[in-house]
């Protein structure tokens, strides 16, 4: 939508979404990416000719080893996970193809760069040691890091407190990244969550708990905080403008970041 030109001159982006905890809103997410690495070698018969094959499936498996090794060293905030998704045909014939399958995350897309070439370093190396060879593919598009948008988030917060009279619990940032981090980037952004289940998000438990009643409760309460607090901002236009000012200055203070940070 936002590369299509659909968010076009919209003042400001605002999000709900369920989650295990709430909050007025969420003060950030980190960036990431989704890469898949394939991985080709030469096939041969394990048993009567191995020396003829070129292991694909070591190149994928070495990759983990360094990635492992490197885990220490990456920026804090910082995760690589991964599975392989092609580990070969049967195990009586040496692999010719396989593939891996990496989420990278890190707080933001300076880090992302970096830790990414890490990881292609990192395949690459265990791909030319076993003889084989390697490329990568985008799963999807990057996802950039959440950015908060504090003039925003002061009138939701009033409207939020108007709903629910207990603190907020939780955690202020998610630990995933989200579509909506991009849309942040652009437009003055808010990501409010509301309570839905304890259990972590992106597990069966909690997907089970969103077809509850309560979980339909607690989204028509949520709505109607959102609500009250998006009439305040329809009301109050120095808000918008001032969200707008501070994801210019934000805008500003990443460049000049990125600009510096240089590559390694």
């Amino acid at each position: 939508m936002l590369e299509s030109g659909a968010l076009d001159g919209i003042d400001a982006a605002l999000l709900l979404v369920a989650a295990n905890a709430h909050r007025p809103r969420l003060t950030g997410a980190p960036a990431g990416r989704l890469l898949e690495l394939r991985f080709t070698g030469r096939a041969s018969h394990a048993a009567s000719a191995p020396e003829r094959g070129v292991n694909a499936l070591e190149g994928a498996l070495g990759t983990f080893v360094l990635v492992n090794a490197l885990r220490q060293h990456l920026p804090i905030g910082s995760r690589i996970d991964g599975v392989v998704s092609n580990g070969g045909a049967a195990p009586n014939i040496v692999p010719e193809n396989a593939a891996a399958r990496f989420w990278v995350r890190t707080p933001g897309p300076v880090s992302l760069r970096r830790v990414t070439r890490r990881l292609l370093r990192s395949a690459e190396s265990s791909a030319a040691a076993a003889g084989a060879t390697v490329e990568h593919e985008e799963r999807c598009r990057a996802f950039l890091n959440l950015i908060d948008c504090p003039p925003l988030g002061e009138p939701m917060a009033e409207a939020w407190h108007r709903v629910y009279h207990d603190e907020p619990n939780g955690p202020w940032a998610l630990p995933y990244p989200t579509d909506f981090g991009n849309v942040s980037h652009v437009i003055p952004s808010l990501l409010m969550p509301f309570w839905v289940a304890d259990a972590p998000p992106k597990t069966p438990e909690f997907a089970a708990a969103t077809m509850t009643d309560a979980a339909v409760e607690a989204a028509a309460r949520a709505a109607l905080a959102y609500a009250l607090g998006i009439a305040t901002l329809l009301a109050t236009p120095a808000a918008i403008a001032a969200g707008a000012a501070d994801l210019a200055a934000r805008q500003e203070r990443l460049r000049s970041f990125a600009a510096s940070a240089g590559e390694f």
